[in-house]
């Protein structure tokens, strides 16, 4: 991606041609959660967040179970 902006401390998975083995996780399902648990829940999947609104986790992109690579941004949107 060009120009994603990420949240201090995330985690940023670099592939070179000598490196270039890729480690897959499902993504946790996050329903309901406050912006601090859900960012947590990724973190332990060494995954990332974006975070919209404000409340607890009403949708999430991608999907709980999908498999992405680790590192990937899941997008939540909070709501009351």
């Amino acid at each position: 991606m060009h120009g994603t902006k990420l949240a201090n401390n995330s985690l940023v998975m670099l592939y070179t041609s000598e490196n270039n083995v890729r480690t897959s996780t499902q993504v946790p399902n996050l329903s309901n959660m406050s912006a601090s648990r859900a960012a947590n829940s990724l973190k332990s999947k060494n995954l990332n967040i974006t975070v919209e609104g404000t409340g607890t986790v009403k949708t999430q992109e991608p999907a709980a179970g999908i498999s992405v690579e680790q590192g990937t941004v899941v997008k939540v949107i909070l709501g009351e």
